[in-house]
């Protein structure tokens, strides 16, 4: 199955950085003036940006097919590279109350650390980070917004395996 491009860019969503503004893969799916499509090397400031963003179903922390696809190359990099640590940030969309979504973004850091750890990865270079509603990446108000914020971002940590 293919993933959805919804702006029609050519860049699939989960790689644009503008998914719902077409734009340039060179530029990372992002019209040229925008630049949340820069590379890294060319932001006055650069952000830091996900290394894999995992996607779940509303009020669910079950990592589905494509998920275990997406950490198994998680998996692969983690191996071939020793020394590298991840942060796992945890997100929900606003539907719920914010215990309840803090709770349940904490419930889909720890499958997604369980599947990794379960793989062989040591917990040790694993760190759990959640936020519930409270940085969102999309609008709440549609469907399509609220599916964007259900997700759990790998960052990986800063000076550990990196570049």
């Amino acid at each position: 199955m293919p993933y959805a491009d919804i702006d029609g860019d050519g860049v699939p969503n989960v790689h644009d950085h503008c998914p719902e503004t077409p734009g340039r893969p060179a530029f990372n799916g992002c019209p040229e003036d925008d630049p949340r499509g820069l590379p890294v090397s060319a932001q006055a400031e650069p952000e830091i940006d996900a290394f894999e963003r995992i996607y779940f179903d509303s009020g669910e922390s079950y990592l589905d097919g494509k998920a275990r696809i997406a950490l198994n190359g998680v998996f692969n990099y983690l191996d071939e590279n020793p020394h590298a640590h991840l942060v796992v940030m945890g997100h929900a969309d606003y539907v719920g109350s914010d215990p309840l979504n803090d709770a349940l973004s904490e419930r889909r850091c720890q499958a997604v650390v369980d599947y990794l750890v379960q793989r062989g990865i040591a917990d040790g270079r694993l760190r759990i980070e959640f936020y519930g509603e409270r940085l969102p990446t999309a609008s709440n108000e549609t469907e399509a917004g609220r599916q964007r914020n259900r997700r759990v971002e790998l960052v990986l940590e800063s000076g550990e395996g990196g570049e």
